[in-house]
């Protein structure tokens, strides 16, 4: 059996958006909206309680 891999990419104004698609099924999905960007490289201390 023959593993198929798709990457797909939207970009709008308000977000971006990347599905990672296996065999015809979505495997990963990421958003990020450009208002919430994420904070890539900071390292942030904490406790869970």
């Amino acid at each position: 059996m023959r593993l198929s891999e798709e990457i797909l990419i939207n970009v709008t104004l308000m977000e971006t958006r990347v599905a990672l698609i296996e065999n015809g099924l979505l495997q990963e999905i990421f958003i990020e909206r450009h208002n919430k960007r994420g904070h890539v490289g900071d390292i942030f201390q904490g406790k869970v309680v």
